[in-house]
């Protein structure tokens, strides 16, 4: 018994540790693109994703509110509202059961911005009254630093109209003055700093140019530039191409707006980013109308009208009774947990007994499983090759970022192998790829991915391009023998 005890110790220790290394390597491959600011919208999404099901996986709730938070932000600022909210309300249920009111606060703080996106400022000023609530309760020092800064931008938010602006836009300026100054005495050792400081500087810049003080905006844009030669975050690159093409603009200076626009449209596009894009056309439009160019600026403006007619849609896919919900759940007082703990407690003293119980077992039956698999090999890799395919073909449907991890996972020499063999291929090319080796038509792979089928075949024509294929035939022989 002793020595069953002993086996039992070693081998759940080390399972242990082993799959929460493995979290934190990544958990800290995510704070270092903080650090650094090397982060690509697409990389970060599928990383994202990944620490959600390995920390689901080992119920290590604070790595999956971690990543629900970044993911819902980042599908805030894509437009992506429906996904936002589904993220949000999640992390909301997480962080409630673990009273921490840091992750609280900063969810609301996303919830905020997406419901006012969606024409609810009623809604979108309640939850940021309740953020303020959260982050009074939050322990952390420095977190609740970076959240007040976040909480004075919200504050500029409600003030202003869907053209983000008002009458009178010096309050505006003041709280946004406010944030930036509090985001320069962040600790240099704080991974959020750099994001936040230049974050909150483009916000001013943003607000200055639109108020008309073209000047001031103008030399807060070469701060960025600066700033941004040492933190390249493609979001914070984008925002200050738009703000430079608006400040040029407005100087009369409408050659160089665009091309300080049409940077911002490309990286926009190369990220999929259409809420963005939403935003650039009307700009990119009114300048053309500006130099004469009559026919380049209706084509931008039925562009602005197809995104918008998108956009609409995209909010048409909200049910209201969804926003109750997270409405309701922010709003519902601390029940009694103690139920709950117990039934948890017994939950793992039962989980602990099955794992030795399994433990023993295996290590008295060894040898006869072995020779029990080595017997059937052939069956159980055809069964594990259709569950894998069935798994994959769920996570496509449900979530195409997941699909992504597993795929990943169960190939794992794919994306490899296809980059050494055709070099010019990209990232967004090689999961391209992954979907036609499931044997994706191109209407599924459009509904996966939310994408139209003209940008799925568009897709398809450069990679066949690239690859030097003559038919999507010869691509599909290829990708079957990649594995």
């Amino acid at each position: 018994m002793r020595k069953l005890s002993v086996l039992f110790l070693l081998s759940f220790s080390s399972y242990l540790f082993s799959q929460k290394t493995s979290v934190r390597n990544l958990e800290n491959i995510i704070s270092k693109s903080y650090f650094t600011g090397n982060m690509s919208n697409e990389n970060t999404i599928v990383q994202l994703t990944e620490l959600y099901y390995l920390s689901k996986n080992e119920g290590y709730i604070p790595g999956q509110i971690s990543s629900l938070y970044e993911q819902a932000r980042l599908f805030c600022d894509q437009g992506k509202f429906k996904k936002s909210l589904e993220k949000i309300a999640e992390g909301i249920h997480l962080a409630q059961q673990q009273e921490d009111y840091n992750m609280l606060c900063r969810l609301l703080l996303v919830y905020q911005k997406n419901l006012i996106r969606l024409d609810k400022p009623l809604n979108s000023k309640n939850m940021l009254a309740k953020s303020e609530e959260y982050n009074k309760l939050n322990t952390l020092p420095a977190d609740k630093q970076i959240n007040d800064i976040y909480i004075l931008l919200a504050k500029a938010r409600l003030m202003v109209d869907a053209e983000n602006i008002t009458k009178d836009m010096s309050p505006v300026i003041n709280l946004k003055r406010q944030a930036y100054s509090e985001a320069l005495k962040i600790d240099n050792s704080n991974k959020y700093k750099k994001y936040t400081v230049i974050f909150t500087l483009e916000s001013l810049a943003w607000t200055l140019a639109l108020s008309r003080k073209t000047s001031e905006a103008d030399q807060l844009t070469k701060k960025i530039d600066e700033l941004l030669k040492s933190y390249p975050d493609e979001h914070l690159l984008i925002e200050n191409f738009v703000i430079k093409g608006a400040v040029n603009n407005l100087a009369g200076d409408y050659k160089t707006g665009l091309k300080y626009l049409f940077m911002a449209k490309d990286e926009s596009i190369k990220r999929e980013d259409s809420y963005r894009l939403y935003e650039i056309y009307p700009s990119i439009s009114a300048a053309f109308g500006q130099i004469g160019d009559f026919k380049k600026s209706t084509y931008y403006s039925w562009g602005y009208n197809k995104l918008a007619d998108s956009l609409t849609l995209e909010k048409g896919k909200i049910d209201e009774n969804f926003i109750h919900t997270i409405n309701a759940a922010v709003a519902q007082k601390k029940d009694n947990n103690l139920p709950i703990v117990i039934i948890s407690l017994i939950g793992i003293f039962a989980g602990i007994l099955f794992f030795v119980i399994r433990k023993y077992r295996n290590y008295l039956g060894g040898k006869r499983k072995i020779n029990s698999l080595q017997n059937s090999d052939n069956a159980v890799s055809s069964d594990i090759e259709i569950e894998n395919t069935k798994r994959l073909i769920k996570l496509a449907k449900e979530d195409i970022n997941a699909f992504y991890v597993e795929f990943n996972k169960i190939y794992p020499h794919f994306y490899q192998s296809l980059k050494e063999q055709f070099s010019e291929l990209n990232m967004a090319d090689i999961r391209f790829c992954s979907l036609i080796k499931m044997n994706f038509e191109i209407k599924e792979i459009a509904a996966y991915t939310n994408t139209s089928i003209r940008s799925v075949e568009s897709r398809r024509y450069r990679i066949l391009k690239k690859m030097e294929l003559k038919n999507q035939d010869e691509l599909y022989v290829i990708l079957s023998k990649v594995h």
